[in-house]
């Protein structure tokens, strides 16, 4: 029993340390100087694209937001999965009433069997760009923007040496359902080791144009299921750094329940193993946290039975410690997160005590959905099931339009 207690305390100090050293890492990057404003006849022109399949909850706030950007020059390319989707008929409207003369709104013209839908429209939305931008800009339909987004996503590529900048993505849902607190407590923890490992967020990637030509970047993506993580590393591949602009985090205000944030946490775990070169990190630290709670709660227990006191005391006060310094790291997360928030004047929600009980529920949902991402052939993903054969062998089983789940119109559950 010593042995045992002595493993798995160790487990527990390893997984904290590590998670530690992230969260720290991130931090830093949020006190990190701004980069020095850059006039606006040196800012590059920038191509914003954006994919739309459904009417992401926020889209009438992103479509609004996209359209008064404080920048120069810049574009907007929207590829709609069909004219029939929910999204069309929205983004017409708010192009008309805004009489936006730098928006360009069409409908997906080829969609490819051998790639996601998201990446058929990025293909139509970038191959449709002529010489004169240097950079593109992909965004999600749920980023809420600010006038100098633009500005702080691009100023960093003054640098040469950087060929891509990613902003951070923050959940601070309106509604505390355990879903919801699911997802914000895994993606506090996930973006410090996103930042750590260089993964970037499609959500907010900026890149520049002549490295996606250099990289043939049209050509494989014809062959893949998601962006972000391979782009990049085709970025960084060409010698390009990627930078984290933490002015460019972006709250996210949706709902989501439980199956739906499994779903979500297993996508983004089954992009890291296709197109990560850290895959293998990534999975040891949840092989590494799951066998240290799981394993700590069973030998605790088993010391309780066989009266092993000493040991059981042992156990329960590395699980206490554990359980604090992740609180602690999510505490301190929020809060460089919040300052970005509060500066902008976005409302600021409190903190529940409803994430006492969350933190060990999204233990295990972490756990199932990276057993899901290890192991999945297929995935559906917006109402299209693709087979997945491999990283540049994936095919769309069958095409059709999409069918919103919610009966309410004006719901803020995430897609």
């Amino acid at each position: 029993m010593l042995t045992a207690t002595v493993l798995v305390v160790m487990l527990l100090a390893a997984a904290g340390g590590f998670q530690t050293i992230w969260c720290s890492r991130f931090a830093a990057l949020f006190r990190q100087p701004k980069s020095q404003p850059v006039p606006d006849a040196a800012l590059p022109k920038v191509a914003v694209v954006m994919t739309l399949r459904g009417a992401d909850p926020f889209l009438d706030r992103t479509l609004q937001g996209l359209t008064q950007l404080d920048y120069p020059r810049y574009d907007i390319r929207i590829i709609v999965d069909n004219k029939e989707d929910p999204a069309w008929e929205m983004v017409q409207r708010i192009v008309a009433q805004r009489a936006c003369k730098n928006v360009v709104v069409e409908e997906l013209s080829q969609r490819r069997s051998t790639c996601s839908l998201r990446m058929s429209s990025l293909i139509q939305a970038v191959a449709g760009l002529d010489d004169s931008y240097d950079v593109v800009t992909i965004i999600d339909a749920d980023v809420v923007t600010y006038p100098t987004y633009l500005r702080d996503l691009v100023a960093p590529m003054s640098d040469p040496e950087v060929g891509a900048t990613s902003g951070v993505r923050w959940f601070m849902p309106d509604e505390a359902n355990a879903g919801s607190l699911v997802r914000y407590i895994w993606n506090a923890a996930a973006v410090a080791q996103m930042h750590a490992f260089g993964v970037g967020w499609g959500g907010s990637l900026a890149v520049r144009t002549s490295l996606l030509r250099d990289a043939n970047i049209l050509d494989k993506w014809s062959k893949i299921m998601f962006e972000d993580t391979f782009t990049v590393g085709e970025v960084q591949s060409l010698g390009a750094k990627l930078k984290w602009v933490a002015e460019a985090t972006m709250i996210n205000r949706e709902s989501i329940d439980v199956k739906g944030c499994t779903k979500f946490i297993s996508r983004q775990i089954l992009n890291a193993r296709m197109y990560h070169r850290s895959w293998r990190a990534i999975a040891a630290y949840a092989v590494l946290s799951a066998l240290a709670l799981n394993g700590a709660i069973l030998v605790g227990a088993a010391a309780l039975l066989l009266g092993h006191t000493a040991e059981a005391g042992a156990v329960g006060g590395a699980l206490a410690g554990y359980a604090a310094c992740m609180a602690a790291l999510l505490i301190w997360s929020e809060a460089v997160a919040r300052g970005v928030a509060r500066q902008r004047g976005e409302l600021i929600q409190p903190l529940t005590w409803k994430l006492i009980g969350a933190g060990l529920l999204t233990h295990y949902v972490y756990l199932a959905s990276v057993l899901m991402a290890v192991r999945v052939k297929e995935i559906e993903w917006r109402g299209i099931k693709y087979n997945l054969g491999g990283p540049r062998k994936v095919h769309l089983q069958h095409y059709a339009p999409f069918r919103p789940h919610h009966a309410a119109q004006d719901a803020r559950v995430s897609l």
